[in-house]
């Protein structure tokens, strides 16, 4: 029984050994906050976890940056240096993290991202990020591995709503039956008519070009006439 004690001890001792590598007590801390919150951007938020690295406790820090356009980094660096390179990785998300197939970006799916040994930093990664959460890691940076994670905030950018320039609406024009379209009328000129000087009418001439009136008195006239000659020739003649 103390023969297997032993060699357990003795194997988690060379796991230590072959790693360097150990996560520390301390927790998460920062502003960046989870998923149970989600920030519009633009946004940038600061975080920051304590792991044990080549047996040496380093604080590596994180500053995120979301930008309206979609675009994002991650800048990390360690309160002192390390021995050794250790791995860095941001995984972007549509949605939370443990939702398999919503992934936007992932800056270190061939494992190539490290912070480089010996150096503070910052070391800049590049992303993109729609509405998800952000997985934001260092030392331990496999899928799923809590034990890395330094940030998972839930950032959306803004939703653009396109703007659009309704067309110009044309009534068509109605006729009603049995009027007339004013619109198809040929355009007509009304010249005004003036009579030469001294050729207007007398007042009170029969304007409507009656004949009756005049002949009437010229007839009366002659009978008048007519008259008076009878008269005088009945009148005796004297000697």
């Amino acid at each position: 029984m103390k023969l297997k004690l032993l060699l357990g001890a003795a194997a988690g001792l060379l796991v230590l050994a072959v790693t360097g590598i150990n996560p520390a007590h301390a927790q998460i801390a920062g502003n960046c906050g989870g998923n149970q919150t989600v920030r519009p951007a633009p946004f940038s938020c600061d975080s920051s976890r304590t792991f044990t690295v080549s047996g040496l406790q380093r604080t590596v820090s994180v500053h995120l940056q979301f930008n309206a356009d979609g675009s994002a980094t991650a800048s990390y660096t360690v309160d002192k240096t390390v021995p050794q390179p250790f791995p860095i990785r941001v995984r972007s998300h549509a949605g939370l993290s443990s939702t398999p197939g919503n992934l936007v970006d992932d800056t270190n799916d061939n494992g190539a991202d490290f912070f480089p040994a010996n150096t503070l930093g910052p070391v800049v990664l590049s992303f993109k990020f729609d509405c998800g959460q952000i997985d934001v890691k260092a030392v331990f940076v496999g899928v799923g591995d809590e034990r890395g994670r330094i940030a998972g905030p839930y950032i959306c950018k803004p939703v653009v709503v396109p703007t659009t320039v309704p067309a110009p609406t044309t009534v068509p024009a109605t006729t009603v039956p049995g009027s007339v379209d004013q619109t198809s009328l040929p355009t007509s000129t009304v010249a005004a008519s003036v009579a030469p000087s001294g050729t207007l009418p007398p007042t009170g001439a029969n304007e409507g070009g009656n004949p009756f009136p005049g002949a009437a008195l010229i007839a009366l006239g002659l009978g008048a006439l007519l008259i008076l000659v009878r008269h005088v020739r009945r009148q005796p003649r004297t000697a």
